[in-house]
């Protein structure tokens, strides 16, 4: 009898832990905003529009035109098969429902040392590409600012201060608003690029004829571009979808994600490689910097 009025008790014990923890995921959700499938679509194009797309001509010039567009796309497609497969542990293993990380999720499934390897490589894959960001940003800075006298580094500083919060986010959902923004500027820049380019259009075709479809020669550097552009969307699978209000909207979001950033990257690629190799006469380098001195508009998109 004593048996089992203990195993009883330890049930109801079990029972009511259990009805806590989901009151306060319950509570925490609803206390937290939710994110639209726009609100994804958003989230997940601007984690992967970054400094990557200053790289895409450069990235055209080592690949050639055809050979780096078929790359790209392959390159897209992989990214959203493994953002989609994460989706679907998500949803078929029951203890990954509360990972809402990309880290959380690895050790879920491989455990601490899992974790601790998804996070090196992180911080590997990600050191570079946001020095290069902050350095760009604070160099252009002090060329557009140019009667403060600040130099680049120290405007790479005061960036690197002003960012420093962000890191302590934790939900996704609040980005929202800053991602459509920042997704503005760099649209921005995408179109002003590609109507710069478009002065000389009658020129396109012979660019293409001129080109060599494929360069097995930067094939290796074009890849490891490609594949850096690509990271983003699938480490922020996971939070995006675990912060969605209708999480099965997620599909809709992606796909939308993918042709729209395709499009856009593959656009800078071509409109910067003709317009900065072929109509310059000069060679593409590894970002792309238009002129302050051509306009105000210039100047801001850059």
């Amino acid at each position: 009898m004593s048996a089992a009025v203990a195993t009883g008790s330890l049930r109801d014990c079990d029972e009511a832990r259990t009805g806590l923890r989901n009151a306060v995921v319950k509570r925490h959700a609803h206390s937290c905003p939710r994110l639209s499938a726009f609100g994804c679509f958003l989230c997940l194009t601007k984690i992967n529009w970054g400094i990557g797309m200053m790289a895409m001509p450069y990235y055209l010039h080592l690949a050639g035109p055809w050979c780096g567009t078929l790359f790209f796309v392959v390159s897209m497609v992989l990214a959203a098969d493994g953002a989609s497969c994460l989706v679907r542990v998500r949803e078929s293993v029951p203890r990954c429902a509360q990972a809402t990380t990309y880290a959380a999720l690895v050790k879920t499934l491989l455990g601490r040392w899992g974790e601790a390897g998804a996070i090196l490589s992180l911080c590997l894959a990600n050191w570079g590409s946001a020095v290069a960001w902050i350095k760009y940003i604070g160099d252009n800075l002090a060329r557009f600012i140019p009667e403060m006298h600040v130099s680049g580094a120290t405007w790479s500083l005061a960036v690197c201060c002003t960012l420093l919060p962000c890191a302590f986010v934790e939900n996704v959902a609040p980005l929202e608003r800053v991602s459509g923004l920042g997704l503005f500027s760099g649209q921005a820049f995408a179109l002003l690029l590609t109507y710069k380019a478009g002065w000389h259009w009658k020129h396109f075709g012979n660019y293409l004829l001129h080109q060599p479809q494929i360069s097995l020669n930067g094939l290796a550097v074009a890849a490891g571009i490609a594949v850096f552009c690509n990271e983003g969307m699938v480490v922020l699978t996971p939070s995006v979808h675990g912060e969605m209000q209708d999480p099965r909207r997620y599909s809709f979001a992606l796909v939308a994600m993918v042709l729209y950033f395709s499009t856009n990257y593959l656009v800078v690629a071509f409109a910067g490689d003709f317009l900065f190799s072929y109509i310059s006469g000069s060679v593409v380098c590894q970002e792309v910097s238009l002129s302050f001195d051509a306009s105000p508009l210039f100047r801001i998109a850059t």
